[in-house]
């Protein structure tokens, strides 16, 4: 169960030409790095759609925790029925050692 301290809010965008080259598990492994450093015990991110892959099986392997779903969270191109939504938590531990995710 996530506490009630600090949470940033996270949401990283990368740019369809840029996807598919590591930059989105650069972006999250920098986070995971700095953000207990800034103080956060742990964070949220919320919208993770439940069209992309991706970023699902990135958060998943870097730890994260599926901690809720809005369902109908959006009406996305190419898509002709509302998409389901993830919201996923991290829980920072004291001494947190982050993997590069491999």
């Amino acid at each position: 169960m996530l506490d009630m301290q600090l949470k940033p809010n996270v949401r990283f965008l990368v740019p369809a030409s840029a996807r598919g080259n590591g930059v989105g598990r650069h972006l999250a492994l920098a986070f995971l790095h700095f953000a207990p450093k800034l103080g956060y015990s742990s964070s949220v991110f919320n919208l993770v759609f439940a069209t992309n892959i991706a970023s699902i099986r990135l958060w998943e392997k870097l730890g994260f925790e599926r901690i809720g779903i809005v369902r109908g969270a959006g009406r996305l191109k190419g898509h002709t029925e509302l998409v389901d939504a993830y919201i996923y938590g991290y829980q920072f531990q004291k001494e947190s050692s982050v993997t590069n995710g491999s």
